[in-house]
């Protein structure tokens, strides 16, 4: 079994985070949950861990703590007088999966996230799967208006 993914930086999803019962702030969700053309919303998370090695349709399963947008600029700002932390979005590409784009920017993350930038994962999905993600990219499966 390889190692279960640990993000505890800020993220940005757009992907449905569906509330975990008896929590206040802990959400769960997954790379197979479907975006909508007609979503307009997206939250703020940290401390993302996977929770499973993997769910019903072969994707990781996720627990996250969702962060008003006051106490993301808290963190962007970090301790920096004034207000002058600046958010450096990145955005996963095709054909990835939310756990990869937040493995592979750990590393990345701990070079910006000291003094005036913080790297910031953005996670989104597609309405029907990789098959039609080129047909969706105008319309950005919602994510767009979300953002």
């Amino acid at each position: 079994m390889a190692a279960r993914i640990i993000y505890d930086g800020l993220v940005l999803t757009s992907i449905d985070v569906k509330p975990v019962e008896g929590t206040e702030r802990t959400v769960r969700f997954s790379g197979s949950i479907a975006g909508r053309a007609d979503d307009d919303t997206a939250t703020f998370i940290e401390k993302v861990r996977q929770i499973n090695d993997s769910d019903e349709d072969g994707k990781r399963l996720f627990e996250a703590e969702t962060v008003t947008v006051a106490r993301a600029k808290e963190i962007i700002n970090g301790d920096l007088e004034g207000g002058d932390g600046k958010p450096l979005f990145c955005v996963h590409g095709f054909n990835t999966q939310p756990g990869i784009h937040l493995k592979n920017l750990t590393n990345a993350a701990k070079k910006f996230n000291k003094g005036k930038f913080t790297l910031v994962p953005v996670i989104w999905p597609n309405e029907r799967g990789l098959e039609n993600y080129y047909s969706e990219r105008p319309t950005a499966s919602g994510a767009g208006k979300a953002f």
